[in-house]
Parts: C-alpha cells; sequence; structure tokens
C-alpha cells in the first residue's frame, strides 16, 4: 500500500507541474516546444492515466480521499478529470523545439493582424513565410496524428473502466 501511496503523489507533482506549463504554453502558437515540459512526454502520460483511472474508480477515488485528505473535494471532481483528459491531449501539441519555433513564426502575421486587411496586405505579409507552408503543415498533420493517438487512449481507459465495473458487479 505504501508503494501505491507514493506512487499516486508522484504522479499528483508531475501533473500539477505540467499543468503549470500549460498555463502558458499555448497563448501565442498552436504548437509549443517540447523543451516546454517538465517531464519526458511519457512520464507525463503515465501520471495522466493513472489519475484519470483513479479518478474513474470509486474505490480508487476512496484511496485518494485518504491519501490527500484536505485536497479531495478539488481532485475527485468532474472538472478535474476533464482537466486531466484536455491536459493528456494537449501532449500532442508539444513538438521538437525547431518545429515549434517554425509555428511560431509561420503563425506571427495571423496574431500580428486581427484587424481585417486586404488581400494584397495578407499576400505581402505571409509572402516571406509561403515557402514553409508545406512544413506547417507536416507539422500540424503530426499534431493531429498524435491527437488521435492519445484520443483513442483515452477511449481505452475508459473501456478498461468499464470493464472492471462489469467484473466487480458479477
Amino acid at each position: 500500500m505504501k508503494e501505491l501511496i507514493g506512487k499516486i503523489a508522484n504522479a499528483l507533482v508531475i501533473v500539477t507541474d505540467y499543468g503549470g506549463v500549460l498555463e502558458n504554453a499555448f497563448k501565442h502558437t498552436t504548437v509549443a516546444p517540447i523543451s516546454m515540459l517538465p517531464y519526458p512526454k511519457e512520464t507525463i502520460k503515465s501520471a495522466v492515466k493513472l489519475w484519470c483511472s483513479l479518478l474513474r474508480n470509486n474505490d480508487l477515488r476512496r484511496t485518494v480521499r485518504k491519501i490527500f485528505p484536505d485536497q479531495a473535494d478539488q481532485l475527485l471532481t468532474e472538472d478535474y478529470l476533464k482537466s486531466l483528459e484536455g491536459g493528456y491531449m494537449c501532449l500532442s501539441r508539444f513538438q521538437p523545439d525547431e518545429d515549434a519555433l517554425l509555428c511560431f513564426e509561420y503563425e506571427k502575421p495571423i496574431r500580428e493582424h486581427t484587424a481585417i486587411i486586404t488581400n494584397e496586405e495578407f499576400v505581402n505579409t505571409i509572402s516571406g513565410i509561403k515557402d514553409r507552408m508545406e512544413e506547417y503543415q507536416n507539422i500540424q498533420a503530426r499534431v493531429t496524428e498524435e491527437m488521435q493517438e492519445l484520443l483513442d487512449e483515452l477511449s481505452e481507459i475508459d473501456r478498461l473502466k468499464t470493464e472492471n465495473e462489469i467484473v466487480s458487479k458479477k
């Protein structure tokens, strides 16, 4: 039991640190540098999956309440679960630093021209980056593909939760 408590507590530190990074990661771009992550992606994925599993299992929720009595009301909510799931999906948006920089630069004209501009102004604005459009599109396609994989992984957690509930009712 002591090992489980340590694992749960460690996972909470990881998801909390990651949550802090998420607060500012995507303010000015759709893709953030992977170097912003406080831990490797796989470590964060494992921690988030553990907490999603904890929050979806009534027996484990009671364990969380015992381990974190002062934080339980905040941790054992649907909102916290949804934020974990959203954070899990955002992992796809952390890409190699050079790709994140390309996206930041490519999206810069859009960020800086929030007012309505003419077609000519738009063409002039993006002319310096149009040669990188294919690279940008490839990065965005990779993000989308990875996001789908993460969604499938979250669905697998849901499926296992349902199977566990069915087995425990027999």
